[in-house]
């Protein structure tokens, strides 16, 4: 997933993904980040879940960047995904069950979609967030509308 000098090549990440390398790169104490692959592998990050039809499933967030927080690294899920796909709801409460039983172990679980041309950001480890995602009160795109997201460069 790297080239010759270790480095992951950038042009091969879509506009969203590298506004979000670039946005991330800025934040104070980030020490580095990964490009998790989109698939299950060895070197992939999954966050298992079930389907609508109850069959386990698994998803792979695109990033995760490490923070100097403290003096300690933390890791920080970092997920764009668009809300208008089939599997957007069920990604989202995937995200926020994971935050659940594993967030204390992150700095930030953030999922990040493009509304009316400005990315958007729900913070997996709020628990209004999680409460939305997880129990579907509002559609992704609403969710993502809402008071309960912000905007993601903020």
């Amino acid at each position: 997933m790297s080239d010759a000098n270790g480095d992951f090549p950038l042009s091969s990440l879509n506009e969203w993904e590298r506004q979000i390398v670039q946005t991330e790169l800025a934040r104070d104490g980030v020490c580095g980040w990964y490009r998790n692959p989109p698939m299950q592998a060895f070197d992939s990050l999954g966050v298992a879940y079930r389907d609508v039809s109850g069959n386990w499933r698994s998803m792979h967030p695109d990033f995760v960047f490490f923070h100097q927080v403290n003096g300690v690294v933390r890791a920080s899920i970092i997920d764009p995904h668009s809300h208008h796909l089939d599997d957007a709801d069920v990604k989202l409460k995937a995200l926020a069950v994971f935050s659940i039983q594993y967030g204390s172990y992150f700095h930030r679980i953030e999922a990040l979609s493009a509304v009316d041309d400005q990315m958007r950001v729900l913070d997996m480890q709020l628990d209004d967030v999680r409460d939305a995602a997880q129990f579907r009160t509002l559609p992704p795109v609403e969710l993502y509308k809402s008071d309960l997201a912000r905007a993601y460069d903020s």
